[in-house]
């Protein structure tokens, strides 16, 4: 069904790359499978996808009232999708056609919403071929509003409705233009942006919390002139950045997030390549902790400042 939608420009380029992609969609997460869904898989009659899936799927009783979740894909041992096919692409899409993929996987990695009736769709970056097209682009994120074709099976994941009464929907766009112009604006650093922007919404939440909804329209206000006073800008660069808080915290995650496991042999090798990088593997005494600083600020400059 074509539908008025607002998307950022890279959209319209993105294309599932299927068995050029160097990553993969199924595998490492939890696939639900609606209740539509599970129902047509049940019909399935062709001999090899019938008992694929009937051995690959599980109802999920814990959440028997809920379609979404109606049922699960159960992973094998490398933590794969067992309907992959020798090339590592979907089988069911190969042996029984698009249309027979379920609301999650027909989705991904497009993220839908709708606001007042305009559908509005991005993109989930744990998709590389996203990711590329968002990131990469040196002109950064442009939007339009365009007829597009909008699936019935694509799942809405949050919907503001045009009961909301006016000022509030209003007031979402103001906000919303507010903070992609904060983001965006490369007058300044992007931590510095973010650090602004965290500045606005704490203002912004104490107001909605005492609904003084009439203040806000002038703290956007505000934040517009600052975003274009270089004194306020210029202030940004009297904070100091504390690189033993950084690295610290970057040490304690990857501790954290190890002792978890990981679910594929790739994102392994990715997190030895950090541990080595950054010698995060060394003992922490001072001389070592002065050492990941210096490691963490190289990388930084050579591979992610703009």
């Amino acid at each position: 069904m074509k539908q008025v939608t607002l998307l950022p420009v890279y959209m319209k380029q993105f294309s599932c790359i299927g068995g050029d992609c160097e990553d993969t969609c199924c595998s490492g997460w939890r696939i639900d499978i609606d209740k539509a869904t599970y129902k047509k898989y049940k019909n399935v009659r062709e001999p090899g996808m019938k008992t694929k899936l009937s051995q690959g799927l599980t109802r999920n009783r814990a959440q028997a009232n809920t379609s979404g979740s109606y049922a699960y894909i159960n992973l094998d041992s490398n933590c794969m999708c067992p309907l992959l096919n020798e090339k590592g692409l979907c089988g069911i899409q190969e042996k029984l056609g698009e249309h027979m993929l379920s609301s999650v996987c027909a989705t991904y990695p497009r993220v839908l919403n709708s606001v007042d009736s305009i559908a509005e769709m991005s993109a989930k970056l744990s998709c590389p071929e996203a990711a590329r097209l968002a990131l990469l682009n040196p002109g950064g994120i442009d939007f339009e509003e365009l007829e597009q074709d909008i699936k019935s099976e694509w799942i809405v994941a949050k919907s503001i409705g045009k009961q909301e009464p006016t000022f509030k929907k209003e007031l979402l766009w103001k906000l919303r233009v507010l903070a992609i112009d904060i983001i965006q604006n490369r007058k300044m650093a992007i931590s510095d942006r973010l650090i602004m922007l965290g500045l606005f919404t704490d203002k912004l939440q104490k107001y909605l919390g005492e609904e003084q909804y009439d203040q806000i329209s002038e703290l956007i206000k505000e934040y517009y002139v600052k975003m274009n006073h270089e004194g306020y800008i210029d202030s940004f660069n009297q904070i100091k950045i504390n690189l033993k808080l950084q690295t610290r915290i970057i040490t304690e995650l990857v501790q954290i997030r190890a002792t978890m496991g990981y679910s594929t042999d790739k994102t392994t090798v990715f997190h030895n390549n950090m541990v080595a990088g950054l010698t995060l593997g060394k003992n922490e005494d001072v001389d070592i902790r002065e050492l990941i600083e210096q490691n963490f600020s190289l990388n930084y400059k050579n591979h992610y400042q703009p």
